[in-house]
């Protein structure tokens, strides 16, 4: 055989090896992770978006934080650090859009009332502690 056609089946049996590994790969723990946790942050950010109230919006960020605590305890430990930069770099995003439509939301409370407060209009004149009387 001449050298060129050695170098054309050499090239044809790496692309048929390359083609055989697509559509096989196993996601890894990490990858896995990068998934749910990215999808958590997508769904309480649009159910952030549509908070009515700050009750809403301080009972969806505790449910939040639950759940993304759960979900990494449901991993081995270092699974995080599987994750790829760039997909670091998306749930960093994901949660600096969710933080700031939260503080958004909760700044209207305070500051034109867009959102109903939960809170009572008057507070009691004294509350006892069980100390002294």
């Amino acid at each position: 055989m001449k050298t060129h056609q050695k170098a054309s089946l050499l090239l044809l049996a790496l692309a048929a090896a390359a083609c055989g590994h697509k559509g096989t790969h196993e996601a890894t723990q990490g990858e896995i992770l990068y998934e749910k946790n990215v999808a958590l942050l997508r769904a309480y950010t649009d159910s952030m978006a549509a908070a009515k109230d700050s009750a809403t919006v301080q009972r969806l960020d505790a449910a939040l934080e639950k759940r993304i605590t759960d979900l990494y305890y449901d991993y081995p430990p270092n699974a995080d650090l599987e994750i790829a930069e760039g997909m670091n770099d998306t749930i960093v995003r994901l949660n600096r859009r969710y933080v700031a439509l939260r503080d958004s939301l909760l700044r209207r409370v305070v500051n034109d009332s867009h959102l109903a407060a939960d809170t009572i209009e008057t507070e009691p004149e004294t509350v006892r502690t069980g100390g002294d009387e």
